[in-house]
């Protein structure tokens, strides 16, 4: 033991010997004179002047630069090694340092040239390992700026050696900036290396600058200090004034630490771009960014110019994904937009493109149009609240998108001044309202378009009857062509012209096929063209054609005209002479004399001036009468223009009846009558002769409305009759009809209750599930016997008895239906009244007599509706 003692001292005072180690505050000193390190320096070897000792680093085996081991303890971010084994991925033997805090970190090898310094063209060239060499390509000289091109690392980006310019994690953007402010005039390139920028501040692009990332993983993140109580962008211009031209952003992500301040944006760019023609000037390229703020737009553009963003994904729950306002020549395209305020939103901006993106979830609309001469195409918009709306805008063509599940209007067009523009191609499906909707929209052109079950509403609301395309709000002159709509579930109508201020709209070339749960078309419009719509009958064709007057005076709407002899061919006038071959149509519209007017050729009439002298029948055929503007009924060798659609008798000019017009043509003279058996007879009813079948030994010839018919006149609707009043007649095709003889149901002359409940007290399945016409007595008959004594809807029915007549029963749906058409005789009231057939044990069939629409399981049995009974003849 003393041995090692003795040896350890002369070790300790040999080495002492040569050696002086001097520690003092301001550094540590380690050389062989006692000198003590300087004072900028923590540590220093050697004693200052030229030494001729080497300092060695620690020597390790690598073995994978991904791999922290063979080393022991707590990783250091500039840990220095000298490996002397040739780690994976490394470049063989060498220098290395670690470049993190943690064992996920990387070994990264110290290079330089092995040849020195270069010469004028030479390129830095690497053999795969080692330390790269200086050479002289074969191709040629190529040169390499610094000036053009720096590169920008986070504080925690992987690679730091290769970097010009390195964050510290705190105000990075004065990093990026001094970066941008460092390159020449002309411009150049920052590419910022993957990791984390703290921004506090706007980081502000000059003229020819492109910020560009390195993905996903670079991400510049608003801190949330930053952005509370005031207004801070990521990115901006750097003169607002002046503007800026040629930047680029691209590959990379912009975010924020606290999703609850919202007055904060990603890219703000003002006048950016400018020109037009040969003076234009690039304004700037955002592609390949991931933007996801809760503040304000993810993108603005004001005032900007010839720019284009593209793939990019934009999330922005309080703003825009892409705002743009006073802005031409903008290109959107391929971005995807969720969960935004709104997707994309145009205002006061011209000549813009949005193509090809996919917007969903948006809170507000999710493409906003306000201006001119904007294409939007091929965008997929589903699940937002309202799809794509032009708000005063005109000239835009939106086209061959796909609009799903919007809980307002798929396509809107909106507001005075919204004109000439082209809504073509697009798939429109399951909006709350209209699928395509016209509001105070004039001359545009909607065709193309696939419209299916929109008026989803109608899952909410029973009453709501929103379309396929709807035309409302003083809408003009609007060319709806070439559409195909489906109902659906919901859809009310196919193409629905809501009010009589929407003029001249042309509706043609649309399939209508089923398209409406209500009706195919609807239209409550003034002077609308309906031609060649498919599934829609004779009455929905109607045509117009502008003609001037030339009659003298001014021309009225039912006033009948004929074609003047001009060689213009474009003027019409009045006529004295019953028949007339020149006969045209009816004015549409008051027309002064020498000034042109719109005149109804085809299509149905509700205006058409008539005199009755010769009684008019549901069906006569319509010709002009010797009073002008007047027409009447048409006889053998008249020019027919028109047929009747109401009867008029009365012996003056003052008529206005509904009628078709149809292409005029002359009646012919009758051919001479011949009977086939002994005893008929015939009669003459305004266009063929009609054989009255023999009566029988005393029946009496009778004049029935009209018709030779032996014995008493059959009821017709609206008689006194049976205790009742003749409510419907049935006709060819109804259950129980016979031909030559009048079947029909008979109601009583009052509601038997304004409000009694369908069940007897509790809900039961009754079987009384029956609905067509001929079935209502056997379903109440089913329901009393079911449901037994009791206050109830057929119950009431069932006991009741009027002037001796006791088979009254409660009608079945089809049969109340049948009450509808003739309601305003029989007296029903603007209400609810039950049938007698049942839904199940819980709901029954009942209908709201204001609409005729028919309602199954919304209602329960105890729900008070009124009570019409009925029985037949």
């Amino acid at each position: 033991m003393k041995k090692i003692l003795i040896f350890l001292f002369s070790l300790f005072t040999f080495y002492f010997s040569f050696f002086t180690f001097h520690s003092f505050s301001q550094g540590v000193g380690i050389n062989t004179t006692g000198n003590e390190a300087k004072d900028a320096a923590l540590l220093e070897v050697g004693d200052g002047t030229p030494d001729t000792k080497g300092f060695l680093i620690p020597r390790v085996n690598l073995t994978n630069v991904a791999t922290y081991a063979p080393l022991t303890g707590t990783p250091v971010i500039s840990l220095l090694v000298y490996s002397i084994t040739a780690p994976v991925d490394g470049s063989g033997s060498g220098y290395y340092y670690w470049n993190s805090s943690t064992t996920t970190g990387k070994w990264i090898y110290l290079t330089a040239p092995s040849n020195g310094p270069g010469t004028d063209g030479q390129v830095l060239t690497s053999s795969g390992s080692g330390a790269p060499t200086w050479t002289t390509p074969t191709g040629g000289i190529t040169s390499y700026s610094r000036s053009s091109t720096l590169v920008v690392a986070a504080s925690n980006s992987l690679d730091l050696v290769n970097a010009d310019y390195i964050c510290n994690g705190t105000s990075d953007q004065d990093t990026i900036q001094a970066a941008i402010n460092a390159l020449s005039t002309s411009g150049g390139t920052i590419k910022l290396m993957d990791g984390t920028y703290n921004i506090s501040a706007p980081i502000k692009i000059k003229d020819n600058i492109a910020l560009i990332g390195s993905g996903i993983g670079t991400n510049l993140k608003l801190i949330s200090g930053s952005v509370i109580g005031s207004s801070i962008n990521i990115i901006e211009n750097f003169d607002k004034t002046n503007g800026n031209i040629q930047i680029t952003i691209k590959d990379l992500k912009l975010s924020v630490t606290d999703y609850s301040p919202y007055n904060h944006g990603g890219i703000y760019f003002t006048k950016v771009g400018s020109g037009t023609y040969s003076g234009a000037r690039m304004g700037c390229i955002i592609e390949n960014v991931v933007a996801d703020f809760p503040g304000n737009s993810a993108i603005t553009f004001i005032t900007c110019r010839h720019s284009v963003i593209k793939n990019c994904i934009l999330k922005s729950n309080v703003g825009a994904g892409a705002y743009l306002n006073d802005c031409n020549y903008i290109t959107v395209q391929g971005c995807v937009i969720p969960m935004s305020s709104s997707g994309v939103q145009l205002g006061s901006s011209n000549l813009c493109s949005v193509l090809g993106n996919i917007i969903t979830s948006a809170q507000q609309y999710a493409i906003s149009v306000n201006g001119n001469q904007n294409i939007i195409s091929n965008n997929v918009c589903k699940d937002n609240n309202r799809g794509i709306i032009l708000n005063v805008s005109s000239e835009n063509i939106v086209s061959n998108n796909i609009i799903g599940n919007t809980s307002n209007h798929g396509i809107y067009v909106l507001g005075g001044g919204t004109e000439r523009n082209i809504i073509t191609g697009n798939y429109v499906f399951l909006s709350y309202y209209d699928g395509i909707c016209l509001n105070s929209a004039n001359n545009n052109t909607i065709t193309g378009n696939y419209l299916f079950d929109n008026n989803r509403i109608k899952y909410y609301q029973s009453y709501q009857t929103y379309s396929g395309i709807g035309i409302t709000s003083d809408s003009d002159n609007n060319i709806i062509q070439g559409n195909n709509c489906r109902k659906g579930t919901y859809q009310s109508w196919g193409i629905k012209v809501e009010s009589s201020n929407c003029d001249q709209n042309v509706i043609q070339n649309n399939d209508l096929k089923e398209s409406g749960t209500s009706g195919n078309l609807t239209d409550a419009g003034t002077n609308t063209i309906l031609k060649n719509n498919n599934a829609l009958d004779v009455t929905y064709q109607k045509d117009f054609i502008r003609m001037k007057n030339t009659s003298g005076s001014a021309l009225a709407a039912g006033d009948a005209v004929i074609l003047n002899s001009a060689a213009t061919g474009d003027e019409v006038t009045t006529t004295t002479t019953k028949g007339d071959t020149k006969v045209f149509g009816i004015v549409s519209e008051t027309t002064a004399d020498a000034s042109l007017g719109l005149v109804q050729i085809l299509g149905k009439t509700t205006a058409l001036k008539a005199n009755g002298t010769s009684d008019i029948a549901i069906g006569d055929f319509l010709t002009t009468y010797t009073t002008a503007g007047i027409a009447c009924k048409a006889g053998a060798g008249d020019m027919a223009f028109a047929i009747a659609l109401e009867a008029y008798t009365t012996d003056d000019n003052a008529g206005v009846i509904d009628a078709l017009l149809i292409t005029p043509r002359t009646i012919p003279s009758p051919a001479v009558p011949s009977g086939t058996n002994p005893g008929e007879m015939l009669y003459w009813n305004g266009s063929a002769w009609i054989t009255v079948i023999p009566g029988t030994n005393g029946q009496t010839l009778t004049y029935c409305n009209g018709i030779p018919t032996w014995g008493d006149c059959p009821p017709v609707i609206g008689d006194n009759y049976q205790g009742g009043i003749v409510a419907y007649i049935l006709q060819t095709g109804d259950p129980g009809y016979g031909s030559g003889q009048t079947h029909g149901l008979i109601a009583a002359t009052a509601d038997q209750s304004t409000g009694i409940q369908w069940s007897n007290g509790s809900f039961t399945t009754t079987g009384a599930t029956a609905t067509v016409l001929g079935t209502g007595n056997a379903n109440t008959n089913t329901i009393v016997t079911s449901q037994g004594v009791g206050s109830y809807a057929a119950k009431l029915c069932s006991d009741l008895v009027i002037d001796t007549y006791s088979d009254w029963y409660l009608p079945s749906i089809d049969e109340l239906n049948k009450l509808y058409l003739n309601q305003g005789v029989i007296g029903i009231a603007a209400d609810f009244y039950w049938s007698s057939s049942e839904v199940d044990y819980q709901f029954t069939w009942f209908n709201y007599m204001p609409t005729g629409q028919t309602y199954p399981g919304t209602w329960t049995k105890d729900h008070l509706d009124r009570v019409r009974c009925i029985r037949s003849f």
